[in-house]
């Protein structure tokens, strides 16, 4: 068989997700180009590359993502005073 080196019983495992709110100043947007696909997290990743000051404020409160219809039907489910 495979040896074992070392075994971690059911890891907490913790990740960042980038939840789709931006707040940007109008000079920020200044080097986006036009007419072609450029996703939010390219811009910040080339303002940071770039020198400028950026920041995230993670969210540590229940949080889902609603992108697809069983998404927000799952919300609805768990928060129906808030969703309706």
């Amino acid at each position: 068989g495979t040896q074992i080196v070392s075994v971690t019983e059911k890891p907490t495992q913790r990740h960042l997700v980038n939840a789709g709110i931006y707040v940007i100043s109008a000079k920020g947007l200044e080097n986006i180009p036009a007419d072609t696909y450029y996703d939010m997290p390219t811009h910040f990743t080339k303002l940071a590359s770039d020198g400028h000051r950026t920041a995230a404020f993670p969210l540590h409160e229940y949080w889902v993502d609603i992108g697809r219809l069983d998404e927000l039907e799952r919300a609805q489910r768990e928060w129906p005073r808030e969703v309706q």
